[in-house]
């Protein structure tokens, strides 16, 4: 079982610490006297078809998918303009690289050219803010994340 969390949920210690406590609580919710493979495949179920999705998807296919989507290409996503729908798509490409992937502020901002840890978070958080308020936020969101899972 522990070879099998190491190989499946080890992209960082705190995925597998997070999987191992969950096992946990789940063998002692159940009961569980002994935790075999058996145990831990039906409790990893969900998290096995989420990180399925995850392998798929890299950060370039969701540099690429938000491009199309917003009719330019990755290459100007990544450039250093900054007209409104370039960085609005560059927003939404690094939102949605951080929510699909939970990839860090930094590897994010060296795949869009080198930019700050900083300067990530903050697209991150001004996409978050605004699809609290802004339907077509939350439309063009949901888009991509059918076309990218």
């Amino acid at each position: 079982v522990l070879s099998y969390m190491a190989s499946n949920f080890a992209k960082d210690v705190r995925e597998l610490e997070g999987t191992l406590n969950r096992l946990i609580f789940e063998s002692i919710l159940e009961k569980v006297d002994h935790i075999d493979m058996k145990f831990a495949l039906k409790s990893f179920r969900d998290d096995i078809q989420v990180h399925q999705v995850k392998d798929q998807l890299t950060t370039e296919t969701i540099i690429k998918t938000v491009a199309n989507f917003y009719n330019l290409t990755p290459t100007q996503l990544i450039s250093k303009s900054r007209t409104a729908n370039i960085a609005l798509a560059r927003h939404m490409a690094m939102f949605l690289i951080r929510d699909l992937l939970d990839a860090s502020f930094v590897s994010i901002g060296e795949a869009f050219g080198g930019r700050d840890h900083s300067t990530v978070m903050k697209a991150c958080d001004k996409v978050e803010e605004n699809k609290k308020t802004d339907q077509n936020y939350q439309i063009a969101i949901s888009e991509l994340k059918k076309i990218l899972i």
